[in-house]
């Protein structure tokens, strides 16, 4: 077939598949309130994370013994920790590196996960089996406990605490890209390239790859909020990113032993933890609902 039969017959195919699932889907999002909630607390995340250090009224490091434990005034508006350091200028700073590490490691966790799960679900054999149980074996450790043993093994700077949060959620794009790459190849559309000639490259990206977005989008935003969760109990546990470096894990373990006669050094990061993991679960549930036609109600679209 020539390149212009080829062309063609994608693009009938692509407007017929689209609409069923994929990034199409996306086009046609529309937030409920909770995923608009969601958006809006993550939004916040990521301004904090971005313009945080440049308004932080204090340097986060900085050491003020005669400020120790104050509680929050006008001068320092959520207190003081004790050393005296300004807990607002540590929970801004704080939030920039949860939110580096976080998307860092779950983009290239995405991208890896869904290469292998593509791999898979669509040549299968030996390869889909050999992927797939390296998967198994992954899956077989609570995520926690196989952080902190690859933290364990690697070391405790960002790099290798980055590269330990990739690997843990590998598995989980990868083998949603597989199933949802296993439901595409069984379609007719997939036959009908094939018969008219298509390359299995073209195939992927023309027709497999758009229309496996829609779940791998989903899961993107719940991973990076328990990529910011592992980071943070691995940061409490001493195995995170190392001082004079602020993280909310690290503020919540050096408050820990004020918490009776100064919550507030302890309560500041655990909310600023509590309201990200929140608003990012709830921006996923959110896109899920939109992105979802079961979910959305009827509106003309078909599953088979």
């Amino acid at each position: 077939m020539t390149e212009r039969t080829l062309a063609l017959f994608d693009s009938e195919a692509a407007a017929d598949a689209g609409p069923k699932r994929g990034f199409r889907l996306v086009r046609r999002c529309r937030l409920d309130r909770v995923g608009l909630v969601g958006a809006v607390l993550s939004g916040l995340m990521c301004v904090a994370a971005i313009a945080g250090p440049l308004v932080a009224p204090f340097d986060p490091a900085g050491v003020h013994p005669a400020d120790r434990l104050v509680w929050p005034n006008e001068t320092y508006l959520l207190g003081t920790d004790e050393l005296g350091r300004d807990l607002l200028s540590r929970v801004l700073h704080g939030s920039r590196v949860s939110l580096q590490v976080g998307v860092t490691s779950v983009s290239i966790a995405g991208l890896v996960g869904v290469l292998m799960g593509l791999a898979a679900g669509f040549y299968g054999g030996v390869l889909d089996l050999a992927v797939m149980r390296v998967m198994d074996v992954l899956f077989a450790f609570p995520i926690i406990l196989l952080a902190l043993a690859l933290v364990a093994v690697l070391g405790t700077d960002l790099r290798n605490l980055i590269l330990a949060i990739t690997i843990v959620y590998v598995p989980t794009f990868a083998r949603i890209a597989r199933g949802s790459t296993l439901v595409v190849v069984a379609e007719s559309y997939i036959d009908a390239a094939r018969s008219v000639g298509a390359s299995d490259g073209r195939i992927i990206m023309k027709h497999v790859l758009p229309n496996v977005g829609a779940p791998i989008i989903v899961q993107f935003t719940i991973n990076l909020a328990y990529a910011i969760l592992v980071e943070a109990s691995l940061s409490f546990l001493g195995l995170g990113v190392q001082p004079p470096a602020p993280t909310w894990g690290g503020m919540l373990s050096d408050g820990k032993d004020y918490i009776e006669i100064s919550p507030w050094v302890s309560v500041v990061p655990g909310l600023a933890i509590m309201f990200t993991v929140l608003g990012l679960n709830l921006l996923g549930d959110g896109m899920r609902d939109a992105l979802d036609p079961r979910l959305r109600g009827n509106e003309g679209e078909t599953t088979g």
